[in-house]
């Protein structure tokens, strides 16, 4: 459990019951079967984590603040991401998916939310169709990259019967996050695991209502593989930009100000190299995602005035102290040396 992998998952929940936390409801089959159990049950997993994580404030404010900014919060306050753009972007088929498929398009593309990509369509067909993603979608979902991490490794496998062994791994992997673990019912289906009963019973979260159900102690499970979300710690720039920046600029010589845009959308998870101080054609697309992300029009890439106000808002609400306290001691230097002017 996170020896093979480097995943260094700390026991955060010792009861191991995740009931509390459980995420919004969604069919994966409305009117039609989408075979995206993989997906929809990765996600609850994924959402139950934060919402653990918001209700014990873990979270720092100015992540809460961006994330409601994108439109990752739904009716019911939780945080909640689109299972037809992972469902989609995995390449799930009639025949479903598999979990490190789904994963690694999650570790890839990031989470977009449900907002903006909610269940539709009319048919297996139509809910998988390639041409519901959008640029915009891609930049947006991206930016979850520069908030959070999410790593996972296999807690088990049993194929029949679950035996006293397999209890104790589930019982251990609890205490970290909820579990996907394979059924066979109502066919080879996968589900989130959230609460070990004192015999051995599991009660899971399903995609078909009703949503909350529970396996007998000798029920079988094919698989157990554990999510782990972890916060990235990310310490913006103490900064502000005042001039416009473009396609050339720091051609002959590294521009400071490209250099700290640089490091800005690497920490906003849209941008994955160095900061050399020169304005790219990676440089160019990473401003693109941010304009879209943030609905700033036109997104052609030119960081100029409206994209300046919203980086240097993020700047300003991530290092609230810092930044202002950096305003007042500038404000002091250009006061004594007024002084001394005079």
């Amino acid at each position: 459990m996170g020896d093979e992998t480097g995943i260094k998952a700390e026991i955060i929940l010792p009861t191991g019951d995740w009931t509390s936390y459980l995420p919004t409801k969604e069919k994966q089959n409305i009117g039609f079967e989408t075979s995206s159990c993989v997906t929809f049950s990765l996600l609850n997993i994924i959402e139950t984590q934060f919402n653990f994580f918001r209700q014990e404030k873990l979270i720092p404010d100015d992540v809460i603040q961006q994330l409601r900014e994108l439109d990752y919060f739904d009716e019911n306050d939780n945080l909640n991401f689109s299972d037809r753009f992972i469902a989609v972007l995995s390449n799930t088929t009639k025949n479903g998916n598999d979990c490190i498929t789904v994963l690694e398009t999650i570790r890839k593309y990031g989470l977009l939310p449900e907002k903006d990509l909610p269940f539709g369509g009319t048919s297996f067909e139509t809910y998988h169709d390639k041409s519901v993603i959008t640029p915009a979608m891609k930049a947006k979902a991206k930016m979850i990259l520069g908030l959070f991490n999410f790593n996972y490794d296999w807690v088990f496998f049993s194929y029949g019967a679950v035996n006293q062994e397999n209890i104790k791994q589930i019982e251990k992997g609890l205490k970290k996050s909820p579990l996907q673990c394979g059924i066979p019912y109502p066919a080879h289906h996968a589900v989130m695991f959230y609460q070990l009963d004192p015999d051995g019973g599991r009660k899971y979260f399903d995609t078909y209502s009703p949503f909350e159900k529970r396996q007998g102690r000798s029920d079988g499970v094919n698989f157990g593989l554990r999510v782990v979300v972890t916060i990235k710690d990310r310490t913006f720039p103490i900064y502000s930009f005042k001039n416009d920046l473009s396609l050339g600029a720091g051609r002959y010589s590294p521009n400071e100000d490209v250099k700290m845009l640089q490091k800005c959308l690497k920490l906003l998870g849209l941008l994955n190299t160095e900061a050399t101080g020169y304005f790219g054609a990676l440089t160019k697309q990473a401003v693109v995602d941010f304009q879209l992300s943030f609905r700033i029009k036109p997104a052609l890439g030119y960081f100029g005035s409206l994209t300046r106000a919203k980086m240097n808002e993020i700047l300003v609400y991530d290092n609230k102290h810092g930044y202002v306290e950096d305003t007042i001691w500038s404000s002091i230097i250009t006061s004594i040396t007024n002084l001394i002017n005079l």
